[in-house]
């Protein structure tokens, strides 16, 4: 299970070498479609590699696998949404690329440490 703290040091580079084009292009891939990602199989074929293979070189570049970065990318859109609009959450976790709400609460929870309420109310009460 992924923290909060372990979900905003995965966003960081862990390697420090410059990831090769085709990794770059596949974190990309996630970060434009963080509402409805694509699948690993998807992005491999894209990049031109191996699922596996993907997999195993974004954990080692970026600290994360594809599906927790695409976690976080969402949990990210989803914070904004929160802190800039008045949508109910069952549109926020549809607008955020989550199946349901009750998906989309416990994943916000298990980044954030709170409640997608909790962060919103943390917002309106300042």
């Amino acid at each position: 299970m992924t923290t909060g703290a372990q979900a905003g040091r995965s966003l960081s580079h862990r390697h420090h070498g410059k990831p090769p084009a085709w990794l770059s292009r596949a974190k990309e891939l996630l970060q434009d479609f963080a509402g409805a990602p694509p699948s690993i199989e998807e992005i491999a074929h894209s990049a031109g590699v191996h699922p596996a293979h993907l997999s195993r070189e974004f954990r080692r570049q970026f600290g994360c696998t594809p599906g927790e970065y695409g976690r976080q990318i969402r949990i990210q859109q989803a914070k904004l949404h929160l802190t800039k609009t008045r949508w109910p959450l069952s549109q926020i976790s549809l607008q955020s690329g989550f199946s349901d709400q009750a998906h989309f609460s416990r994943t916000f929870k298990r980044y954030t440490g709170s409640t997608p309420l909790e962060y919103r109310r943390s917002f309106t009460s300042q």
